[in-house]
């Protein structure tokens, strides 16, 4: 090979990336980065590049590869480096090793039935996975899926390790959900399934905090450990194992997907069950499975809420305390009040002895959304509260109006003050 000829090949697998003035060397083939010119001398070596055309062909090397970007984006069935606004990127999507295949997949179909115990919920959970098996850059549906028994030894975490087969290992991040709110979670909503195991959320904490906000965005500002703050994408649909039912569930959530997931064997029965599912998924399942993705029609709009389920209307029954129910009670009662102050629910407050700072998450919870501006109705001025099924509209030189009906008798109407 001549000089040219040895560049050519060399762009095809190894590109040059700039740090803090140093250039480094990546080789798309191995994954290896960080690479000197020593390590291409010897990769010409190996190719059988003699010592004086190595020489040639390193020297100002960076200069006459292309230049790759030191971030990483994820492009599902895109190549290796891929071009984002002109600029060139390392992808971090792998091609999986299985294949869609035509064969039968009753036996997955068969065990997620026995696994959730009922169709609708099946059809829900398999038009998911078809939806992002065939659509991997499209905007992920705002959803959450948690699966949850008590017990062990009914298959959840064999369900994670068939989506990673399924899906790919660069698809699907598997972390215990401490790791949630790590300094590098970012990293780990940067794929197409994030699935939390050993899940275990309380209401208001942090990593549910952290889940509300990244399962509900496409995309965001926020930094990585050991890098700086910048837009990352947030392709991942959270997938969460656990042994308890989500009681940290609020009221009106309208994005967890909820089902218990028990495979009602015990015993020789039961061992013999997953030693014949596990055969089959070794033997062409995993390939028959994504035959069955690549191939569903999904009609469902999976932009719309999730479907209610019974397991999660008990976990969202056990989650309410009894402020959030004596609330939602009072506005249920109260049908045309639409616009309320804080201290409408003062006696409320009182009788649960909720803190100040709590008084506000106590309001969300039941459904009110607080406006965003101070206003000033009649003597009253400050940040309304109002149902989230309205919305509060300013109309110039009149004032402002909550669909029509000024936000002064609305706050102080007769059905407000009598009953609250």
């Amino acid at each position: 090979m001549d000089e040219y000829q040895i560049i050519e090949k060399l762009k095809k697998r190894i590109f040059v990336m700039t740090s803090n003035g140093r250039d480094s060397f990546v080789d798309m083939t191995t994954g290896a980065a960080d690479l000197g010119e020593g390590h291409i001398n010897w990769l010409l070596d190996n190719w059988g590049v003699d010592e004086g055309m190595r020489k040639k062909v390193t020297k100002s090397l960076g200069y006459r590869l292309l230049p790759l970007c030191k971030e990483v984006v994820y492009k599902p069935e895109e190549n290796p480096v891929v071009r984002v606004d002109g600029f060139l990127f390392r992808n971090s999507w792998i091609r999986p090793l299985v294949q869609p295949s035509e064969e039968s997949s009753k036996p997955f179909e068969d065990h997620l039935l026995r696994a959730m115990g009922c169709q609708d919920k099946v059809e829900y959970f398999l038009d998911l996975l078809a939806f992002k098996y065939q659509k991997p850059n499209e905007p992920k549906p705002h959803a959450v899926v948690y699966l949850y028994q008590a017990e062990g030894g009914h298959g959840k975490s064999l369900l994670a390790t068939t989506l990673r087969h399924v899906f790919g290992e660069s698809a699907v991040k598997i972390a215990p959900e401490a790791k949630l709110n790590s300094g590098s979670k970012v990293m780990l909503w940067t794929s197409t399934f994030l699935i939390a195991e050993e899940a275990n959320v309380g209401r208001g904490s942090d990593i549910y905090d952290t889940i509300k906000t990244y399962s509900g965005t496409d995309e965001l500002f926020d930094d990585m450990k050991h890098a700086h703050f910048q837009k990352h994408a947030i392709p991942a649909n959270l997938i969460m194992i656990s042994n308890n039912p989500p009681n940290f569930l609020e009221a009106h959530d309208r994005r967890f997907f909820v089902s218990e997931w028990k495979i009602d064997l015990e015993g020789d029965a039961h061992t013999a069950y997953f030693n014949e599912y596990v055969a089959w998924l070794e033997s062409g399942g995993y390939a028959a499975i994504a035959g069955l993705l690549s191939r569903r029609d999904v009609k469902r709009e999976m932009y719309a809420p999730v479907p209610m389920t019974d397991e999660k209307v008990r976990a969202m029954s056990m989650s309410l305390d009894g402020c959030v129910r004596e609330l939602l009670d009072a506005m249920e009662d109260n049908p045309r009040a639409l616009v309320f102050d804080q201290d409408n629910f003062s006696s409320t407050f009182e009788k649960f002895q909720v803190k100040d700072a709590q008084i506000k998450y106590k309001m969300q919870e039941a459904g009110l959304r607080q406006h965003d501006k101070r206003l000033q109705i009649g003597p009253w001025r400050g940040r309304p509260w109002y149902r989230t099924s309205h919305k509060i509209v300013a109309i110039k030189r009149t004032g402002s109006f909550i669909e029509g009906i000024p936000l002064e008798q609305a706050l102080y109407s007769s059905v407000l003050e009598k009953s609250l």
